[in-house]
């Protein structure tokens, strides 16, 4: 875990503390309140990159923004669940896998 001012330190100042505690209130960045002061985690720090970026890159507004993480926030779950998916796939036997691979072949004809 690391403190907010280590959090800015990392951005080399590309943020300053009252937008980072706005990515916080707004919810678009969770932090863990340690004592007085938030701390974050890696992968916070790399949110908050994004969120800079999709804001001063790519022009989302505030408005916006919820439904851009949002929709992002459901693409990375998907990511995951089909990473575990492929896992268990790669477990079975080979005749189990040729089968499942032929039948996701053929799944753009059948969606039932």
């Amino acid at each position: 875990m690391i403190s907010l001012n280590e959090v800015l330190e990392r951005l080399d100042d590309a943020l300053d503390r009252a937008t980072v505690e706005k990515y916080v209130t707004r919810s678009w960045v969770k932090s863990a309140p340690m004592q007085q002061e938030w701390q974050f985690e890696d992968i916070d720090v790399a949110r908050i990159r994004l969120v800079h970026q999709l804001q001063h890159d790519m022009l989302v507004n505030d408005e916006a923004m919820d439904v851009v993480l949002h929709l992002l926030d459901q693409l990375y779950g998907l990511h995951e669940q089909m990473r575990r998916v492929q896992h268990a796939v790669n477990r079975q036997p080979e005749h189990i896998r040729a089968e499942l691979m032929a039948l996701l072949a053929g799944a753009d004809h059948d969606y039932s």
